[in-house]
């Protein structure tokens, strides 16, 4: 598996949209201060796949991984597997501070497009499936836990077995012991089972198989005697159903010929429907009157003239004496009018002139004010400064109105004239009014007049009217009497309607009882319905006695058929006893024999199987002991400490072997590791492959071993997986780098590029300046106001 492209949004340090894009890329570093989300980057690789982080765990990582105040976080990794490309989203949302999973989706790229997974559940195993790994041995393989490993050099000997039990799960023994106890147990039941019903098998004496032997044999003949029989006793019931039938038939005509006689109410009837026909042909006739006389009043009333012109003709003298009445009053009301009209437009000419005269009045009293204010600053010689004369007396100013008394004058004939305009406003309004309501009205009379030209007058029209109005009330009644007529005949009609339909009932009952009695040559109606029925009754009474003699034959027939069936069925019931089989009838005999048979032959095939279930218990009895002999030999083996700590040490010399190689590389050939069954010792090449203990190593020696040993148990877990469906091309260092000196750092760096020289790609987290120098990309992650972002830079 190698990612492609990552992209994530509101996931940890990225509040905003960031992508990584691994494309051709084989060798890289995440740099950038510390906090920034470099480690974040791995995080969302892992949760995109498998929906965990490996620094959280399996608690709150939904929570976890959302960037603060984020609503929505997503994860979207498109990588490369097997030659084909497939991308992983993952998408979660906050609501009322749940975090719950909107989107999970696996799908494959390219011409085969296909979507692989569409849930949680199904997502989570889609890609365990695909990858070939679980996300344990997954985090062991990309992000090592280097930290762990320094531990590992120098922890005491219980603390790296435990440590080396769970990442090589090698407490799956001690599942298998516990396996082994559960089959060790069930074991034991089932052998307690097969020797239970081991001895509830019961078999039969050889005696006791001779017996039911013979019984089957006999059981079998008496089989084939029933058979044989059943054909006889089938034809002896056919015969009986025959003669049964036969009296029946015969009975039956007895019956009918007894039954034939006319009823008591044919003759009522008859009478009944003479009287129906009777009432039928006078409501006719009197209908035919009826009808005559609605003719004649339709004719009268055309002779009189038409109602409803008549009608309008005299609304319209009406119309024409209350028009002559409004046009009067409208004349009187148009004179007052005028009168009116007149009065106000000389009261508002008196009005005008009124206020014409103090308008003036009021001119002269302010210029006499004027030139009394001019006066008071003269005196006697000076010039007067409107007429440039000498001022030889200074006039004096007068006690008067005033300009004050002019002006409320004027005031008062203003507001006088206003209320007189308004009336005669008032005044012309209403004569108009008047005038033109007069014009219309004459107007209209006018037309009235004119349209009654040549038409009878007021008096005459009222008396056509009238003698129109009776005519239309004859007819009315008249169409009243014939509809009563027409009713009539209806009713009538149909009362004769259901005397005929009763008469049909007496027709129904004759033929029904003379069909009865149809195979025996009645004689045929020539005349009434009761002379008919009388002819019939006759022939009928001379008909019985064979009929009786008929039906005593056909009972005696039918006991002698039953009495043959009696002694064959006698027969055979005997026969059965002999075979100790009972019945009252034969399918009974067959069914009893039948059953008799079955069970016999079911103790046979019991037997049988009951003999070969014997063998099979003793069979199964054998394996069960030697089952719950190895479980427990395994269990026991498998219980002691010694074989675990056995895998142990065997998994640590082998560790050894590979970290070894590493280490030669990761120190230029100067120190290589062994196991020695309790502690790691390192050899130091330099000085004649002295042995030493790890905890000897300076700190960046320590480094370089923890390094080699996590590489190689990554290998290690890498190898077990490459027989399932993936194959892992990336690993991802998460170390303290800063630890090494120059010459150290070199070599670590020499031999992380050796490990991407051969195809997987290499990815890693680093504060070290020189080492992030060495690598072809790099990925520099920035913190901002926004959350932070990621930049790629190729060397």
């Amino acid at each position: 598996m190698r990612p492609v492209l990552l992209e994530m949004v509101g996931f940890g340090a990225f509040r905003q949209k960031a992508s990584v894009d691994f494309d051709d890329v084989g060798y890289f570093a995440l740099v950038g201060p510390t906090g920034a989300g470099k480690s974040t980057v791995i995080d969302a690789l892992c949760f995109a796949l498998y929906g965990k982080v490996p620094r959280f765990g399996d608690e709150k990582v939904a929570t976890a991984v959302m960037s603060l105040q984020a609503t929505e976080c997503a994860v979207r990794l498109t990588f490369e597997l097997g030659g084909e490309r497939y991308v992983v989203v993952r998408v979660l949302r906050r609501r009322n501070e749940k975090v719950t999973v909107v989107e999970a989706r696996l799908e494959r790229l390219g011409s085969h497009a296909e979507i692989l997974a569409s849930k949680v559940a199904e997502l989570d195993r889609a890609v365990e499936a695909l990858v070939g790994l679980p996300f344990a041995d997954f985090t062991r393989c990309v992000v090592l836990p280097q930290g762990e490993f320094a531990r590992f050099l120098h922890d005491e000997p219980k603390e790296r077995r435990r440590l080396l039990v769970r990442l090589l799960e090698l407490g799956q023994y001690e599942a298998m012991a516990k396996r082994a106890g559960q089959l060790k147990q069930a074991a034991v039941i089932r052998l307690g089972v097969a020797q239970q019903r081991l001895a509830n098998v019961q078999l039969a004496t050889p005696h006791e198989m001779a017996s039911i032997t013979s019984r089957l044999d006999s059981l079998a003949q008496l089989a084939d005697e029933l058979n044989l029989a059943q054909p006889q006793l089938v034809e002896v019931e056919a015969n009986v159903r025959a003669a049964q039938q036969a009296l029946a038939e015969r009975r039956v005509e007895q019956t009918a010929l007894a039954a034939i006689g006319a009823p008591e109410t044919l003759q009522a009837h008859a009478a009944s429907e003479a009287e129906a026909r009777a009432a039928v042909t006078d409501t006719q006739a009197a209908a035919v009157h009826a009808e005559i006389h609605v003719t004649n009043t339709e004719q009268a009333a055309a002779m009189a003239g038409s109602y409803d012109d008549l009608t309008q003709l005299v609304k319209l003298h009406d119309r024409v004496a209350n028009g002559t009445v409004k046009c009067e009053e409208f004349r009187l009301a148009a004179g007052r009018a005028a009168s009116v009209r007149l009065a106000a437009s000389e009261a508002l000419s008196s009005a005008s002139t009124k206020v014409a005269a103090a308008r003036d009045a009021l001119e002269r009293e302010q210029r006499r004010e004027a030139s009394l204010d001019l006066a008071q600053h003269l005196h006697a010689g000076d010039e007067c400064p409107v007429c440039r004369q000498l001022v030889r007396t200074v006039p004096t100013r007068s006690a008067g109105a005033g300009v004050s008394k002019t002006r409320s004058a004027l005031a008062v004939a203003e507001a006088n004239e206003a209320k007189v305009r308004a009336a005669d406003t008032t005044a012309q309004h209403d004569n108009t009014k008047a005038h033109t309501q007069l014009t219309d009205a004459e107007a209209l009379l006018h037309g009235l007049v004119q349209s009654l030209e040549g038409q009878p007058g007021h008096v005459a029209a009222a008396e056509l009217l009238e003698t129109a109005a009776a005519a239309r009330l004859a007819v009315t009644e008249a169409i009243g009497s014939s509809r009563s007529a027409t009713a009539a005949v209806r009713t009538a009609q149909s009362k004769l309607d259901t005397v005929v339909g009763a008469g049909e009932q007496f027709s129904r009952g004759f033929h029904a009882q003379r069909d009865a009695v149809s195979k025996l040559g009645p004689p045929v109606p020539n005349a009434s319905i009761a002379v008919a029925w009388d002819e019939l009754a006759e022939w009928a009474s001379t008909q019985l006695p064979s009929a009786d003699a008929a039906v005593n034959s056909a009972s005696e027939t039918v006991a002698n058929r039953r009495a043959d069936g009696t002694a064959l069925l006698g027969r055979l019931v005997r026969l059965a006893v002999v075979h100790e089989v009972h019945g009252a009838d034969l399918a009974a005999l067959l069914t009893a024999t039948t059953r008799a048979h079955t069970e016999a032959t079911a103790f046979v095939d019991r037997q049988a199987k009951d003999s070969a279930l014997s063998l099979e218990l003793a069979d199964e009895t054998h394996i069960a002991r030697e089952s719950e002999r190895v479980a427990a030999a395994l269990a026991l083996h498998l219980r002691s400490d010694r074989f675990q700590d056995w895998l142990v040490s065997e998994a640590l010399v082998s560790l050894a072997e590979l970290a070894s190689v590493r280490l030669l590389e990761l120190s230029a050939g100067s120190y290589s590791l062994t196991y020695d069954g309790k502690e790691f010792e390192v050899i130091d090449h330099r000085l004649g492959d002295e042995r030493r203990a790890a905890r000897s190593l300076s700190g960046g020696e320590t480094f370089q071993a923890s390094l080699a040993l996590a590489l190689a148990l990554a290998d290690h877990v890498a190898a077990q997986a490459s027989s399932r469906a993936g194959v892992l091309d990336a690993i991802f260092l998460d170390e303290g780098f800063g630890t090494l000196d120059a010459e150290s750092l070199d070599a670590v760096a020499s031999a992380i590029e050796a490990i991407e020289s051969t195809g997987r790609m290499v990815g890693l987290i680093t504060h070290v300046p020189e080492l992030a120098a060495r690598v072809p990309v790099r990925f520099d992650v920035r913190k901002g106001t926004d959350g932070s972002s990621i930049t790629k830079v190729v060397s």
